[in-house]
């Protein structure tokens, strides 16, 4: 309990201060007590729901979102993004979990590169 507490402070506190990333802190750590791939990711989706609808308020309270952003992505972004969520959600149900799990860890280190490079 006191690993998934200190991750869960560890996550939020990078979900907010960058603005994604609790929800690799969060699946890696459920992957460490012993969770399964699947049931990791679907935890750790989760996870990020809450961080970023409490991070989406704070930032629309600071004045560092905008409503005219927000109206942007409603209209040009949201829908997208619901039918890529759904068809990730589908197709990670039928591979393999340690390919899953490769795939989401070679995003990582892509992701990681991408920003050490700039």
């Amino acid at each position: 309990m006191i690993i998934l507490s200190a991750s869960g402070i560890v996550a939020g506190f990078v979900n907010g201060f960058f603005g994604t990333g609790g929800g690799l802190i969060a699946f890696y750590t459920l992957v460490l007590i012993g969770c399964d791939t699947r049931r990791a990711l679907a935890t750790a989706n989760f996870i990020i729901l809450a961080l970023s609808l409490f991070s989406f308020a704070l930032y629309i309270k600071a004045g560092t979102l905008s409503a005219d952003s927000v109206r942007a992505f409603f209209k040009a972004d949201l829908l997208p993004a619901l039918i890529g969520g759904g068809v990730g959600a589908y197709l990670s149900g039928k591979i393999s979990p340690r390919l899953l799990k490769k795939i989401f860890s070679a995003l990582v280190i892509l992701c990681g590169i991408k920003g050490v490079m700039g």
